[in-house]
């Protein structure tokens, strides 16, 4: 099984990039520029993750609406890995740590519910919000 990557695993990532990225441009004329626009994007991305993390709760999941007897919609944040499904009967759940690829495969999947009882219910925390 692979490791799945977590915000730092993905931050670790976009700083090596960087680096590379620093490396590569350094014999090219324009490499400050380059490198600046390359540090200003982590940054960025830092200070979201930051944003996101410090109130959660106060950042509303987009639900997408989806086709399933019963799954009225889907919706996820990656900075916190928060898996978030409506039920057609209006109660929310809230699962903690799904990686990225789980959700695609979700989304993806040709049944929601078959994916669901399989790949989710029980695999993760969970919390009822309604």
């Amino acid at each position: 099984m692979t490791d799945t990557p977590t915000p730092v695993s993905k931050l670790e990532g976009l700083i090596n990039d960087f680096g590379i990225e620093c490396y590569q441009l350094g014999r090219q004329s324009d490499w400050l520029f380059k490198a600046t626009a390359a540090r200003q994007a982590i940054l960025d991305h830092v200070a979201a993750l930051v944003a996101e993390a410090a109130a959660p709760d106060s950042v509303e999941i987009h639900m997408t609406p989806v086709k399933s007897s019963n799954i009225a919609s889907v919706g996820y944040r990656d900075a916190t890995e928060t898996l978030q499904v409506e039920f057609k009967d209006g109660a929310v759940y809230s699962y903690a740590d799904v990686p990225r690829y789980v959700y695609d495969g979700f989304m993806e999947a040709d049944s929601l519910g078959a994916f669901f009882a399989k790949q989710i219910r029980n695999e993760y925390a969970t919390v009822r919000l309604k």
